[in-house]
């Protein structure tokens, strides 16, 4: 069967079936998903990046009615994938990644009218209609255009360099700002995201124009340093991945959420890639010295941002189950994933201590080191609350009762306290503020020093080796540079 021959029967099958009451409906329920209409960007990227995607580019058109998302992902857009990108809770991307029902690609209908699809010899497009209300002008979508693919050989080809190809055009509403949406997917205020993409590998990202590129090193150590350059901005991130080995029960629960049952000839598969281990991120911004920036508050990612926060100062991105809407993360209290991710958020910060007490040197460093880990508060509910349980803080205990932390950050504290003592540095504020989080934790196990001055947070520190420095940016929007081509280390975790 040709590629239009197949486009031509799905089209058919799904006016059957869609265009039912039943049908119908399942289309109304779809709609209610996406509480943003600007998140279909962050769903076409995250696409892109489960094609094995190394280059990006996102622009709007001359006419600012249309936007244009390219890639150069290597994964083929097959009969199946196309299958999936026309129906709805329907997804072909297998147990690897934690997209919820295939539904992710009908969040451009929020937002536009027509989609236009190129890329490994396919071009079709979807199509909806709006039906005005004869009384009172009211508009409404007629989406079963949504799911009804038709051939179209006036659709460009990806431009070189590029595998694959979606045109967004017409407006649903007329008002809407395109720029607006690309400003929500990279905000001046959070370039987290460029850190985040670059973790998988992504290594050049263009944006309206703006051409970032991205870079990851990894330090003998097994932590990494992100990169992101522009023509005017240099930005970095110290990255603390750690591998989360998800139980049975966990497994199956993230079975349940991905509505994942396989076939007979694609169970070993399925199941393979389900039970596979996955990396849990810690993310804290530096500056152009090395030095850490904590955020006022961390905040959740699963790729996209989410609307769920942290107490502590850095970011943590994850393969958490989301709710349908994306905005928030679902079942914390019951879910056997959920909560062996947020057990590994333990584990970030013990290797985020870890790298600190190894690299700080300088008092008035440890004491603005510390301030990222705030502690936790059960009244705020929900995630903050599983933090501040003593389930989770009984693993964190565990992980820093390793003698050498405790030994190595009180001789860098001591040594610093002599280097100031004999003014080889100038002289620091009264260290920390609040309690000690090692008192807090088990005074029993904090020195009798640290206890007096019963003044620290948590740990912040410098990164030793700079990758990206202010004097390269004169280079941002050139070629992309060659990554390492090696999976980076993840602190092991039971």
């Amino acid at each position: 069967m040709t590629k239009k021959s197949f486009i031509a029967q799905l089209a058919n099958d799904n006016r059957r079936f869609y265009g039912t009451s039943e049908g119908r409906g399942v289309l109304r329920a779809f709609e209610l998903t996406f509480e943003h209409r600007w998140l279909y960007i962050f769903e076409l990227v995250q696409n892109a990046l489960d094609a094995g995607a190394r280059s990006i580019s996102i622009h709007t058109t001359d006419d600012a009615d249309a936007l244009i998302i390219q890639h150069d992902g290597d994964r083929l857009l097959d009969q199946k994938a196309v299958e999936a990108l026309s129906k709805v809770f329907r997804s072909t991307k297998g147990a690897s990644t934690v997209g919820f029902m295939g539904i992710g690609f009908k969040s451009v209908f929020r937002r536009f009218l027509q989609a236009r699809i190129s890329g490994w010899e396919w071009t079709f497009h979807y199509e909806i209609t709006q039906v005005k209300g004869e009384t009172y002008g009211d508009v409404q979508p007629d989406l079963l255009g949504a799911v009804v693919p038709i051939w179209d050989d006036g659709i460009p080809a990806p431009e070189p360099g590029f595998t694959t190809r979606f045109e967004l055009r017409h407006r649903a509403d007329a008002a809407s700002d395109l720029q607006a949406d690309l400003a929500h997917f990279l905000p001046d205020t959070d370039h987290t995201p460029l850190a985040i993409l670059a973790a998988p590998g992504l290594t050049r990202l263009d944006v309206g124009g703006r051409v970032w590129v991205l870079d990851t090193t990894e330090e003998s150590d097994g932590t990494l340093e992100a990169c992101a350059r522009s023509d005017t901005a240099n930005h970095r991130w110290k990255l603390f991945p750690v591998k989360f080995q998800p139980t049975k029960d966990a497994i199956a629960r993230f079975l349940e959420h991905r509505r994942i049952q396989p076939s007979d000839d694609e169970r070993e598969r399925m199941y393979s890639e389900a039970a596979k281990p996955r990396r849990v991120l810690g993310l804290l911004p530096l500056d152009d010295d090395g030095t850490p920036v904590p955020p006022p508050r961390g905040r959740v990612y699963a790729t996209l941002p989410t609307e769920v926060t942290l107490p502590f100062r850095l970011h943590i991105n994850a393969d958490w189950l989301l709710t349908i809407s994306r905005s928030g993360l679902r079942d914390l209290d019951d879910n056997s994933w959920q909560r062996g991710i947020v057990d590994r958020i333990a584990d970030v910060l013990t290797v985020f201590i870890e790298w600190a007490v190894r690299t700080l040197s300088e008092l008035t460093t440890i004491r603005t080191a510390f301030a990222v880990l705030a502690p936790p508060s059960a009244e705020e509910g929900g995630l903050h609350r599983l933090l501040a349980d003593e389930r989770w803080f009984s693993r964190l205990r565990t992980r820093l009762e390793d003698k050498a932390i405790s030994a190595g950050l009180e001789r860098r504290l001591r040594n610093s306290r002599v280097r100031q003592a004999e003014g080889r540095h100038p002289s620091a504020p009264a260290f920390g503020a609040g309690i000690s989080a090692a008192a807090r934790l088990d005074p029993s196990r904090t020195s009798e020093r640290a206890r007096s001055d019963g003044r620290r947070s948590w740990i912040r520190g410098t990164c030793a080796v700079p990758t990206c420095r202010p004097s390269d940016r004169n280079h941002a929007a050139g070629p992309p540079p060659a990554l390492a081509g090696r999976p980076s280390k993840m602190v092991e975790s039971h």
